[in-house]
């Protein structure tokens, strides 16, 4: 819903929660960043919050990558109750903001225009806060990679990784258990992490 459309102390208060999101955000991503350590940022396109003035400190680092992308190209897709079955692919564009090169090579993907998208969301809206495997897989896959290229991991990068379900063998119930995008990726990369130890 349009935000003119809604309550205008409550449109502030989303507002300002947001801010102070995106600024502890921030602030971590920097403590990553003097550490010597990765870290990615993840926001939907056209927020604005780039012209921030504490993101836009971060974005100028040197080894700093921004990189738009659009997540159809990574399979994203909408459970429809009503028909039980995937909706048509969903453009949403989100920037991501990572010093991960190899992060930064796998989610650099732009829709590639030759399929048609589902253009109204509905009560399906929630469902595009979370995360699909094909862009999950493309993360954990990059961070093995870049792990294995420092020497924090050992092992071999030719191996498969699958970290996640693909999305035409979830079944509603793994859709309702992986209802949490920030759940299912913690769950995902702590599967990973066992490697580390």
């Amino acid at each position: 819903m349009s935000d003119f459309k809604r309550d205008p102390e409550t449109v502030a208060s989303e507002r300002e929660a947001t801010r102070r999101h995106l600024e502890y955000s921030t602030r971590i991503a920097k403590w990553q960043y003097r550490r010597g350590k990765g870290f990615l940022l993840e926001r939907p396109a056209g927020t604005g919050e780039l012209d921030e003035a504490e993101l836009r400190s971060l974005t100028q680092l040197p080894g700093v990558h921004v990189i738009k992308t659009d997540m159809c190209s990574f399979g994203l897709r909408l459970w429809d109750k009503s028909e039980q079955s995937w909706s048509q692919l969903v453009r949403k564009s989100s920037v991501l903001i990572t010093n991960v090169r190899e992060i930064a090579d796998a989610v650099n993907r732009r829709c590639s225009k030759d399929h048609e998208h589902l253009n109204k969301w509905g009560h399906r809206t929630p469902q595009t806060a979370q995360y699909c495997p094909g862009f999950l897989d493309a993360v954990l896959g990059a961070l093995k990679e870049s792990l294995l290229r420092n020497g924090t991991m050992i092992g071999s990068s030719t191996a498969q990784h699958y970290y996640v379900l693909e999305e035409s063998k979830r079944s509603p119930e793994d859709k309702a258990t992986a209802s949490n995008a920030g759940v299912t990726l913690a769950s995902a990369l702590e599967r990973f992490m066992v490697y580390l130890e």
